[in-house]
């Protein structure tokens, strides 16, 4: 009896890791380079350069929440080139320069919390809060 009861347990143990294999992964984070610019001996604003390309939604939602989570900062700029990180730790840019820096700006984040998406992302909403299934144990 104890030897079927031990089977059984291990047939499901089985059937249950294989639907984990199967089942789809979560959007990979982009590749990221962390620009910090330090005002004052502490961070004010987070610059964030990914590699230039096409991103999905739930990608740069999930850079996101690694920002938000992972550096807190108030305030930050994701880009995807060096050259607009640069520009965007100017004090005072030229409208020639902001013009550069708005094409080349992916997402935004404000308040420590609040992320406004930008050029091609535009049309996705605004988040302000981060949900516990992008983290290690959430949901």
């Amino acid at each position: 009896m104890r030897f079927v009861r031990l089977i059984s347990l291990l047939t499901a143990a089985l059937a249950v890791s294989a639907c984990f294999a199967a089942a789809p992964t979560d959007p990979p984070v982009p590749v990221y380079e962390l620009h910090r610019w330090i005002e004052t001996g502490r961070i004010e604003t987070l610059i964030v350069v990914v590699w230039p390309g096409s991103y999905s939604n739930d990608e740069l939602e999930k850079l996101a929440y690694y920002i938000v989570e992972g550096y807190g900062p108030r305030e930050a700029l994701v880009v995807d080139t060096s050259a607009a990180a640069e520009l965007a730790k100017l004090a005072k840019r030229t409208d020639e320069q902001q013009a550069e820096l708005n094409s080349h700006a992916l997402l935004s984040i404000n308040n420590g919390v609040e992320v406004t998406f930008h050029g091609p992302y535009a049309d996705l909403p605004e988040l302000t809060e981060v949900p516990d299934l992008y983290w290690p144990g959430g949901g």
